[in-house]
């Protein structure tokens, strides 16, 4: 039981060490506010919201069709979806946007949250090709089994 809970806190773990990383570099752009923790927690939350938003989608996609390429473009559509939301907030409500800079946590996010998925899938695979190996070791070595 305690490894089925490991692969999914691990994964949250990593999103939101991405998003306190996406945190820190937003808090040193805008000149470092007073409310740098609120920055950081909202931050944090939010790469976990898109953390387990892209792996959940990408196991859908994956036990679905079987094909990792269309599960990685799918996670990388909802990333870019989920990260360009309070862009979008803020030009609707303040009416400013400067997109280079937004541009650039974009991608950054982006290209984080995608290569955690492609992290986490070639793990799991590794993984599953070994425990078939072990599998048919076993099979051969016991036929009766």
């Amino acid at each position: 039981m305690k490894s089925n809970f490991k692969e999914p806190l691990l994964s949250l773990l990593m999103s939101a060490l991405i998003g306190l990383f996406i945190g820190l570099i937003e808090i040193t752009v805008t000149l470092f506010q007073p409310a740098f923790l609120a920055i950081l927690l909202r931050d944090g939350l939010m790469g976990i919201l898109i953390g387990t938003v892209a792996r959940l989608l990408f196991i859908d996609v994956f036990r679905r069709t079987g094909n990792e390429r269309l599960g990685f473009f799918w996670v990388a559509m909802v990333i870019a979806i989920i990260s360009s939301l309070p862009f979008a907030y803020f030009w609707a409500v303040l009416g400013s946007f400067n997109g280079f800079f937004y541009l650039g946590v974009l991608l950054v996010s982006e290209s984080l949250g995608v290569g955690l998925s492609m992290i986490i899938f070639s793990q799991s695979r590794h993984l599953n090709q070994r425990l078939m190996a072990k599998q048919e070791a076993v099979s051969r070595d016991f036929p009766g089994r």
